[in-house]
């Protein structure tokens, strides 16, 4: 019988998607354990990209993107900024349509880069480097890439 990893990870699904299971010992540093994986799936800003392992920690730990779920800032599920529509199409694409809206306003080749693949934060994050201090920015940025937590429509 061949081993078929997928399957494993089907079977795992269950076990990595609780809050009945706190920390795992060892098993933190070798396996994708709840804990690990409630990070993986909150919006919190220190919590953002961070745990994609599938079944093994090693890649995140290797990579660097691992961070340990804190006891004092539990993980608050979902996407940054709610959806205000109920259409599956619009939940299931409104981030690529908001990353080629970034891209798009971007000036030069690098620019358009940095919009698709840098951290979510990236433009946002590039807006306020181009203003000087008090000027009020013009918002180039989709505000859904927002990772401050806030939950409403801003301009930087």
């Amino acid at each position: 019988m061949q081993f078929d990893a997928e399957w494993l990870l089907l079977a795992l699904a269950p076990f990595v998607h609780t809050q009945a299971i706190a920390k795992l010992g060892w098993l933190e540093y070798v396996l994708n354990t709840p804990s690990m994986h409630r990070v993986y799936h909150a919006r919190n800003a220190q919590y953002i990209d961070r745990n994609y392992a599938g079944m093994l920690a090693i890649w995140d730990r290797l990579f660097g993107s691992y961070v340990e779920e804190d006891a004092h800032e539990p993980p608050v599920y979902g996407i940054v900024k709610p959806l205000d529509t109920y259409n599956p199409l619009k939940a299931s694409f409104h981030e690529w349509l908001a990353m080629a809206r970034d891209s798009s306003r971007m000036p030069d080749l690098r620019s358009r880069l940095a919009a698709l693949f840098a951290p979510p934060d990236w433009c946002a994050r590039r807006d306020a480097a181009q203003i000087g201090p008090g000027m009020i920015a013009t918002g180039t940025c989709v505000s859904e890439n927002n990772t401050e937590g806030d939950f409403e429509s801003h301009k930087i």
